[in-house]
């Protein structure tokens, strides 16, 4: 709620008034931590364009169930998901379910040789049909620290289908794969995961 101050003839000073300011929806994300959780739904749809609302629904609440039944689930409501516990429900549920689907780490462990390497690679493998990739993005004043998915990488642009920031496609120039590049985004590169329909 927003205040200012009017003039107020009748008192000679000034009287209060409250403006009520334009509500906004709720989004994921606003009340929970269940980015991962949304990533690996928003990658299996790129990777498969044909899946539908009621089976992904389905598929939804089998994750559900698995982290209640695996986790603390008030922790991962609270706290999210890190990349070996996405990894994880990926295998329980979603490989379980989607038998065409699997899922790859192009750098698992190690580590790009440069940004050259780490660039060539992500534009590759965000080009590749039947296939969804999700990151791990963070930046460096704190307010993003997400799990997204790649729609597509440009010479300039990284453009995201997103569950929480739409309009998040940060510029490629801001974006290295690890802290020591010291740009404004940080994609994990240990953390891509790249699903994959192998139908």
């Amino acid at each position: 709620m927003e205040q200012r101050f009017l003039p107020d003839l009748n008192a000679g000073g000034f009287r209060a008034e409250y403006l009520m300011t334009p509500l906004e929806p709720y989004r994921q994300g606003a009340l929970d931590e269940l980015c991962g959780l949304y990533a690996l739904f928003n990658a299996s749809r790129l990777a498969n364009q044909l899946l539908e609302d009621e089976e992904c629904e389905k598929v939804f609440a089998l994750a559900l169930r698995w982290l209640s039944e695996k986790k603390d689930f008030r922790h991962t409501l609270y706290k999210g998901l890190y990349g070996p516990e996405l990894r994880s429900l990926y295998e329980g549920v979603f490989q379980n379910r989607w038998k065409t689907f699997t899922l790859k780490q192009p750098w698992g462990k190690s580590k790009p040789q440069n940004a050259n390497d780490f660039w060539s690679r992500m534009e590759k493998e965000a080009s590749r049909p039947n296939q969804g990739m999700v990151i791990a993005i963070t930046a460096d004043d704190k307010e993003i620290d997400h799990w997204s998915v790649v729609r597509k990488i440009t010479k300039e642009q990284i453009f995201l289908f997103d569950s929480y920031h739409p309009e998040l496609h940060p510029s490629r120039r801001d974006c290295g794969y690890s802290k020591k590049c010291g740009l404004k985004y940080v994609i994990w590169a240990e953390e891509v995961l790249l699903l994959r329909n192998n139908r």
